[in-house]
């Protein structure tokens, strides 16, 4: 979930720019977590990269373990389990406590994130482009305590090629997918441009492990023949179970 949540937060929401024309926009990013040693366990560091494609009204992430797709001419989301070869389709906007088994929608529901975004006023030159600094906390409650809390040092610019805000809606239904309160998806609003760079922090029990997140790459391509379509070979499914949604979740 923490690796999940932390690319969606480099997401961007608010840009005013200049369209691409023909092609297609590519965005490659990559995100490194440390390793730690918790309950007897040594879990070793990761690295991961994920892609996203963002086309005329769809999009599609593509990460090591899920592809999800969201089309707002056809008004669905397609989330594509890749280890299972299974997907599973919803209509927008996307509502995770509908897409597993119905005696767990309500915690679900209960348990989503909630958080504060706040700009700090300062600034930073991350490649060629100068972001904004952001403050970003969020967390789940469970039993009344607040669980899975994440701390976010978010860099966001607004001189980029591109309009993200053709893009919001379809990138807003991503969020929800991750279990964003309607609270926290109203403070995500505040952030200002393309999210190139984060530091985030995560506490399991007493200490934190922290997790980087980059922009290694924004372009303009022809897409992949296909790329906004479920792959062959993949079966539809009307849920997912429980561990499938902790699985695609990160």
């Amino acid at each position: 979930m923490k690796k999940c949540l932390v690319f969606f937060m480099i997401l961007g929401i608010t840009i005013t720019a200049a369209s691409f024309i023909h092609a297609d926009v590519y965005i490659k990013q990559k995100s490194h977590t440390d390793g730690y040693y918790y309950g007897g366990i040594n879990r070793p560091a990761v690295d991961s990269t994920n892609e996203l494609w963002l086309g005329d009204g769809k999009i599609v992430l593509i990460t090591e373990t899920s592809i999800t797709i969201i089309d707002k001419e056809k008004n669905h989301a397609l989330i594509i389990n890749k280890s299972a070869k299974t997907y599973v389709e919803t209509t927008l906007p996307i509502d995770l406590s509908k897409l597993g088994p119905e005696r767990v929608a309500p915690v679900i529901k209960a348990i989503r994130y909630r958080g504060r975004v706040k700009e700090t006023g300062k600034t930073k030159t991350i490649g060629k482009q100068k972001c904004k600094e952001y403050a970003i906390n969020t967390y789940g409650v469970y039993q009344g305590n607040r669980d899975n809390e994440l701390d976010t040092t978010l860099w966001a610019s607004s001189d980029l090629p591109f309009d993200m805000n053709k893009y919001r809606d379809l990138l807003f239904n991503i969020y929800r997918l991750r279990n964003y309160s309607d609270e926290l998806l109203e403070e995500m609003k505040k952030i200002d441009g393309f999210r190139i760079a984060a530091e985030s922090l995560y506490y399991p029990k007493g200490f934190s492990v922290k997790t980087t997140t980059e922009v290694t790459e924004i372009s303009q391509k022809e897409p992949p023949p296909g790329i906004y379509s479920v792959p062959q070979g993949f079966t539809k499914k009307e849920k997912f179970t429980i561990p499938e949604l902790r699985r695609l979740l990160g």
